[in-house]
């Protein structure tokens, strides 16, 4: 503020240190550190009564906490089981809808990150697939995606047997991860049947003796 006289009240809950006068300059930093979504504007008036121009309104927001309530649910499967080793096993025979949800009150749900990976030890026709951003579509403050897996044409090489983990993120670049335990199972690959007997001792007419 290149003057003086300029009401300290309304800055007070605000202030940091004291003012500054520069050559006549007179400077004070105001640190808002709440979460919040902010409007500043300046009304400044001098000893003498003289009134500043307008001052064009800034909106800015301060948020610091990470998304909340990070969600993953699945599109119905075919079969759901648990075995003895407590994972919940959800079996499909095509491509799978997943829908990740989350909150954030202050600067909204951006967008999330997503992979779903590959459980250790299955074979290579599974396919996994690392590293997805995907917008967040808001509704106040909830933030919600959706995506597939997997997330080209299922077929006989993209099968899958594993995983997913999400990262949501807000505008400020706050964070919140999920490793889901659930084992996501998709197989459109039919059965191929093979039955072998020891050698017989004679055939005959296509009858097998032993």
């Amino acid at each position: 503020f290149a003057d003086q006289g300029v009401d300290r009240k309304a800055w007070t809950p605000y202030v940091e240190g004291t003012w500054r006068n520069e050559n006549d300059v007179y400077k004070l930093t105001l640190v808002f550190a709440e979460d919040a979504n902010y409007t500043f504007d300046v009304k400044y008036t001098d000893l003498a009564a003289h009134q500043a121009d307008d001052y064009e309104e800034d909106a800015f927001t301060v948020d610091k906490t990470a998304p909340t309530n990070l969600m993953i649910t699945y599109s119905k499967s075919v079969l759901e089981e648990t075995p003895d080793d407590g994972i919940d096993y959800l079996y499909y025979d095509d491509q799978v809808t997943v829908t990740v949800t989350a909150e954030d009150a202050t600067s909204g749900v951006h967008y999330f990150n997503y992979s779903y990976v590959n459980a250790e030890g299955v074979s290579n026709v599974n396919a996994q697939l690392l590293n997805q951003r995907i917008e967040a579509t808001r509704d106040g403050t909830k933030g919600t995606a959706t995506f597939q897996i997997p997330k080209e044409k299922l077929t006989e090489l993209n099968q899958f047997n594993g995983t997913v983990t999400v990262t949501a993120a807000d505008r400020s670049e706050e964070k919140t991860g999920l490793s889901d335990v659930k084992r996501i199972v998709i197989d459109n690959i039919k059965p191929a049947v093979v039955v072998t007997y020891n050698a017989p001792i004679q055939s005959v007419d296509n009858v097998h003796y032993f």
